[in-house]
């Protein structure tokens, strides 16, 4: 009698009150099938919302940015240069670049070379030797081994910096001439062995 009291009361709710009656196994299967489609169906429009919200949040990064920057020039207060590179600095392509490769989740900002040097440090990160290693053509490197690959950053110093101070250039100007990064696989020697030897 309890049961179909239960019953009752899943019944008498205005929510989550589904009860359905199988007959066989495969009613069961084929309303389980469904079931999980639809909750399948549900996880993919939440990432796509996922995706609308990121967008979403760098536009309006983006419009904070140029809101600021409007405000300050409008001002045409030659002191507030500082604050102008400031900003562009925290916005500054090289961030968004960094920001992916060392796998960054917190906000920075870098104004010379000296800085990028001691950034990618912190990340494990080692300058290249340019008599071992072939890779530069021109660049500054720096190397670091992350799970089987050996992850290189190639930087573009005559191009980014000037004396030692960090260009402003604008998200449209930027291109693999001025960054890029290469990821080379080892392969392990035989499975005893740890040392890892690059292809």
């Amino acid at each position: 009698m309890e049961n179909f009291e239960h019953i009752n009361k899943i019944k008498s709710m205005e929510r989550n009150n589904n009860i359905k009656r199988f007959e066989t196994i495969l009613d069961i299967t084929r309303y389980l099938k469904e079931q999980f489609a639809g909750l399948f169906q549900r996880f993919l429009e939440q990432q796509t919302r996922i995706e609308e919200y990121n967008v979403i949040k760098s536009l309006k990064n983006t419009s904070d940015i140029l809101e600021r920057l409007v405000e300050l020039m409008g001002k045409e207060n030659k002191s507030k240069q500082s604050e102008v590179d400031l900003i562009l600095q925290l916005h500054h392509p090289i961030i968004d670049f960094l920001r992916e490769v060392c796998n960054i989740k917190y906000n920075f900002y870098i104004t010379s070379f000296n800085d990028l040097k001691v950034l990618l440090n912190a990340r494990s990160f080692e300058p290249i030797n340019s008599k071992k290693e072939d890779v530069l053509n021109g660049y500054s490197g720096w190397v670091t081994i992350r799970d089987k690959f050996k992850v290189y950053i190639l930087i573009n110093e005559k191009l980014l910096f000037k004396d030692g101070k960090l260009i402003n250039i604008t998200k449209s100007q930027w291109n693999n001439k001025y960054a890029y990064t290469e990821e080379i696989q080892f392969k392990f020697i035989d499975d005893d062995n740890d040392d890892l030897i690059p292809f």
